[in-house]
């Protein structure tokens, strides 16, 4: 699956993929002298990628891996279920359950959904940079509300679950101040960026 941007990417890769038991990744970078298309052929004959739901689910049964693939630009991050797969070099994958992926400045993650024990994924800023981020809006919480509320905005300009609590608590955080040093609070609603999936 070759996808146009980086939310397409992030959204495949967390919903599509790892919410529904492609819970092993491995990341390649794609060589410069090679296009994404000949990538993808080479990919599905490889790894035998199949787009009909019946045909995984007779591999699931017979208990054979289904592999796929997300592509953008240079990066290249090829999926597996459970399951045996000639091509398949398992220790060259990482288990999403265990080792969240980082990959084009977020951080997708696993959420363990305990009443329905099913794994969902989401997708964040990567720890380093949320403190970061934190650190930055801590000096800057108390001036001008356009100013701060702008920075908020561009933590990310997605709204993936992840993200929406990284801003909210950091919002929280803001507002905390604002309160005690008597200024306008900020708005949930006005943190969210206009260019917004």
């Amino acid at each position: 699956m070759i996808t146009k941007t980086v939310f397409d990417f992030l959204r495949r890769l967390s919903r599509d993929y790892f919410s529904n038991g492609y819970y092993y990744y491995f990341v390649v970078k794609i060589p410069p002298h090679t296009t994404q298309e000949k990538v993808s052929e080479k990919l599905t004959n490889f790894y035998k990628v199949s787009s009909h739901s019946q045909t995984r689910q007779r591999r699931k049964e017979k208990g054979l891996a289904n592999c796929n693939f997300v592509i953008f630009k240079d990066v290249c991050v090829i999926v597996a279920t459970k399951g045996e797969h000639k091509n398949l070099r398992r220790r060259d994958f990482k288990d999403i359950r265990k080792k969240s992926l980082v990959i084009l400045g977020h951080e997708i993650k696993p959420l363990f959904d305990e009443s329905r024990k099913k794994l969902k994924v989401t997708v964040n800023i990567p720890e380093y940079r949320y403190k970061l981020f934190r650190k930055r809006l801590e000096k800057i919480a108390l001036h001008n509300q356009d100013k701060v509320m702008n920075y908020i905005k561009n933590l990310s300009p997605y709204t993936f679950q992840g993200i929406q609590k990284q801003r909210f608590e950091s919002l929280v955080m803001v507002n905390k101040k604002r309160k005690k040093a008597g200024l306008k609070l900020i708005k949930w609603e006005e943190t969210k960026p206009f260019w917004a999936d």
